[in-house]
């Protein structure tokens, strides 16, 4: 429930959302092949920045620098105390959560993981760095997303207009609205109402502009720069680099990531025999049980 994720409700019931941190914890998952095409433009020195919503920290899992992550919703790899505002280290903040407990400071605070709640700022290097980066800009790679999250899917209309923006996603997002057909002896006597003063007409001009100016236009007469992939994320970025000739350096890359996590990561270790022994006495008992209602339903 949302409610989870507000920071009144946290302070209010912290257990709630620490008995939810163990699920959301990084450590399950892999990195996805997409996170690996973004340590790709970094490797081929053209990453600028990687702005990201998600609190997973795959992307260092995926080996890329920290200096060009920008966690805008935050992660699980910091935390402080809501009190004092000290700093906790993640491990050992995670070591009591998976102990069924609430992370405590010792003036007494609640300790959250550096995640950004409802009702919080976003962190101030997301704001500096959006608005150092974006200007620079010269292609936008939009990377599974639904684009309803503000202020960061506001980011797309940041870049220069002549900023190629492509979509990577299962379905359109960030459309930019239809602006409405106006001819052109209508749109000459707007502005010169405009012109003249009338505040309803010049409220007019600047709601076209907007609507010119906001979201991906690729499906508009007038779109220049926007293009859209419809699909699978990872698929997308897989059909990307082959068309950019860096296919096998992807593929290098996918497989020492998969290696790492994987030797981190072990398989437990399978049951000992008399376990393995008593599973299958369980399950030999359920199908006996099974068995035995389906003929004694079969009699009535």
């Amino acid at each position: 429930p949302e409610a989870i994720f507000s920071i009144d409700f946290f302070e209010e019931h912290p257990e709630a959302f620490c008995t939810l941190a163990k699920e959301l914890y990084p450590g399950h998952y892999c990195a996805t092949p997409t996170h690996c095409f973004i340590r790709l433009l970094e490797e081929k020195k053209i990453l600028l920045r990687n702005f990201t919503q998600n609190i997973d920290t795959l992307e260092f899992e995926a080996g890329i620098s920290r200096d060009k992550v920008v966690q805008a919703h935050g992660g699980f790899d910091s935390a402080h105390c809501l009190k004092c505002k000290k700093s906790h280290s993640p491990e050992s903040v995670k070591e009591v959560l998976f102990q069924n407990k609430v992370p405590r400071c010792g003036c007494g605070g609640l300790i959250k993981p550096d995640i950004v709640f409802f009702g919080e700022g976003l962190p101030r290097r997301f704001h500096d760095l959006s608005r150092k980066d974006f200007p620079k800009c010269d292609l936008l790679l939009i990377l599974g997303t639904s684009l309803q999250v503000h202020p960061f899917a506001g980011l797309i209309n940041d870049p220069p207009t002549d900023c190629v923006r492509i979509l990577f996603n299962r379905e359109p997002a960030g459309v930019a609205d239809v602006p409405p057909k106006i001819d052109k002896n209508m749109m000459a006597r707007i502005e010169e109402a405009a012109r003249e003063g009338d505040m309803q007409a010049k409220t007019i001009l600047i709601q076209m502009k907007m609507a010119s100016s906001n979201g991906l236009r690729f499906q508009l007469e007038d779109n220049k720069r926007d293009l859209f992939h419809k699909g699978d994320c990872d698929n997308g970025v897989r059909e990307f680099a082959k068309l950019l000739g860096w296919e096998k350096d992807l593929d290098k890359i996918i497989a020492d990531v998969v290696a790492a996590f994987k030797k981190k990561n072990p398989p437990p270790p399978p049951p000992p025999p008399e376990e393995a022994k008593a599973s299958e006495g369980k399950e030999a008992s359920s199908e006996g049980m099974a068995k035995a209602i389906s003929q004694k339903l079969g009699k009535s």
